[in-house]
């Protein structure tokens, strides 16, 4: 609810009064951003996301960043700017493997997919979407899978195969 939302984005926004320039605080800044963008507040996601890149960088914080790129990917794809989105979610796969970060590499794909989906390049996105799904089965990271089986139903039903879709859906 919005009331919840609020108070959460209250608490978050209290702790990052409190907080040092260190991980915490890109963690956090990366938190708010998320949560601005779930409301659709994309300028306060926007603000914060780079406010955490910025410091993300300065202290070489590398999942703090590639977090930040794939929260900018998001931002970019919802505001149509698909190119850049790609881009975005690409430095975060490339960061999230040098760090050996399965989740976040995992999720990196995943938007991969989404964008690739959004552009109608469906062959490219269905192939974006396996890996997360081989990731996500190797962590047995449920919420994981169900997210990657959602989104390879939705390349199939904007394919227009749609007892695939339903296959993918209901797994």
């Amino acid at each position: 609810s919005d009331a919840q939302r609020g108070r959460v984005m209250d608490s978050l926004n209290r702790l990052l009064d409190l907080a040092h320039e260190d991980s915490s605080k890109v963690n956090l800044l990366n938190k708010i951003s998320q949560m601005h963008l779930q409301a659709g507040n994309f300028r306060e996601a926007r603000k914060s996301v780079s406010e955490a890149l910025t410091l993300a960088k300065k202290l070489n914080y590398r999942k703090g960043i590639a977090t930040a790129y794939n929260i900018l990917g998001i931002l970019d794809a919802n505001e149509g700017k698909y190119s850049d989105a790609f881009k975005h979610h690409e430095t975060a796969l490339d960061i999230s493997e040098q760090i050996n970060d399965k989740n976040l590499a995992s999720l990196s794909y995943t938007n991969m997919g989404i964008v690739l989906r959004i552009i109608g390049n469906y062959a490219e996105a269905l192939k974006n979407l396996l890996t997360p799904l081989k990731i996500t089965e190797e962590l047995n990271d449920k919420r994981g899978i169900a997210n990657v089986y959602n989104n390879i139903g939705e390349v199939h039903k904007f394919q227009g195969n749609y007892d695939d879709a339903l296959k993918y859906h209901n797994i």
